[in-house]
């Protein structure tokens, strides 16, 4: 049953840092919980895209112009029978911007869904490692328009 779409609003930070491209971007913003069925989370996080980084003057990626993201996230948790499973992951949309050499950077999606088993208890614990597989999905990948890329992977997830 619906109690309400917005289970709570909230504050958020984070950081995305790359020490070789020397790339630093601080994304304060809001995060969004969703009350949504069945699931055990889902998040709607919009943020500030502030680029902090060095530039091409200390060997590093170009400055950009700041912008926004947007990142729906999830776990959904499920069974067939006595075998439990998940479908997780999350889909970032980062707005365009100009980077220091003038250049419009393209908007980008990456996904990264994943399906994942529970193995079970094999130390006692319940839901302690998962199996499966993730999808990485790009569009315009770093917000290179000549750029997307489809790559599965394989998933394991050990919680301690």
């Amino acid at each position: 049953m619906w109690k309400g779409l917005i289970q709570d609003i909230g504050v958020l930070g984070g950081v995305n840092w790359s020490s070789e491209a020397k790339v630093l971007k601080y994304l304060p913003g809001i995060r969004i919980a969703l009350n949504l069925p069945k699931f055990a989370f889902a998040n709607l996080d919009t943020t500030a895209y502030l680029d902090g980084s060095r530039g091409l003057a200390n060997n590093g990626a170009p400055k950009e112009n700041d912008s926004f993201m947007v990142d729906f996230n999830w776990g959904l948790p499920f069974s067939v029978g006595k075998q439990n499973f998940s479908i997780e992951g999350h889909v970032e949309f980062i707005g365009p911007r100009d980077n220091s050499f003038g250049d419009r950077v393209k908007w980008h999606i990456l996904a990264q869904p994943q399906f994942r088993y529970d193995l079970g208890k094999p130390f006692g614990q319940a839901n302690l490692v998962y199996i499966g597989v993730e999808l990485q999905i790009w569009i315009n990948k770093l917000g290179d328009g000549s750029t997307d890329e489809f790559a599965p992977q394989a998933l394991v997830v050990w919680r301690f």
